[in-house]
């Protein structure tokens, strides 16, 4: 507990400093199919509960919404950035040297990420035949399980769909056990993973959440490390194959 404890301390100071110098940050609206609309912002405070960024405005306001996904990019000191988080809305805050600021509010990110070539691959629906879907239980009620339709993997967390409703039960922080099986592996993966946010979809008359998942550092470091090692040797093995019908399609075109 006590690395974790150090690593968000760190992470927070990280985005103190971020204030402080009121760095340049891409905010990135994630919808539901997966797709991401960005717009130019700025850090301005962190509060105790909450991350305050000039509010952008422009046409990405309307999809601001309370509990709307984001994914946050910035640079700092020379090293590249991201998390992801959810909004919780919009304030107006006096700050110093700065007067009477319209800011928009978001949830205290779980995780920072430094942007290293692990993290920046990622696997989306079309690459994953047949889907690939994930059993979530909670670590502390047990009853509160549900499976979810993967939708995006990389090394650092999945996002999916579910539709069972017992997932409106689920709180950002919460921590749950995981566990699928790759596509073409006979060993099933296990992570424990927190939820950095969710999201209610309501299409055709259905009702879906959306859930994005940060994976956790475990007290057995070496199965946790193997995991993740076969989990970046699938998504890289993918995108590869990815980009080479990529560059087929393109030489059939010409």
């Amino acid at each position: 507990m006590s690395s974790l404890a150090t690593s968000r301390r760190t992470q927070l100071d990280l985005l103190a400093r971020a204030c402080a110098r009121g760095e340049r940050a891409r905010l990135c609206v994630l919808a539901g199919d997966d797709s991401a609309d960005s717009v130019a912002t700025q850090f301005l405070s962190l509060e105790e509960n909450v991350l305050l960024l000039h509010w952008p405005g422009g046409n990405l306001a309307a999809t601001l919404t309370r509990g709307a996904p984001v994914e946050v990019y910035f640079a700092h000191d020379g090293g590249r950035y991201s998390f992801k988080t959810a909004v919780r809305g919009r304030a107006s805050r006096r700050l110093s040297g700065k007067g009477l600021v319209s800011a928009l509010m978001l949830s205290l990110p779980l995780r920072v990420e430094r942007k290293q070539q692990r993290a920046a691959f990622r696997i989306s629906p079309p690459a994953l035949d047949p889907p690939l879907e994930a059993r979530c239980t909670s670590t502390i009620e047990r009853d509160l399980k549900f499976t979810l339709r993967v939708t995006n993997v990389s090394c650092s967390g999945i996002a999916g769909v579910t539709t069972d409703p017992v997932a409106k039960r689920v709180r950002v922080g919460d921590l749950f056990w995981s566990e699928f099986v790759l596509p073409g592996d006979q060993q099933k993966i296990e992570f424990i993973v927190q939820l950095a946010y969710y999201h209610t979809i309501r299409q055709s008359g259905d009702q879906r959440t959306k859930l994005g998942c940060g994976f956790c550092p475990t007290d057995d470091p070496i199965t946790h490390e193997d995991n993740l090692r076969r989990l970046e040797r699938f998504v890289m093995e993918r995108q590869q194959a990815m980009l080479k019908r990529a560059a087929a399609r393109l030489v059939r075109r010409r």
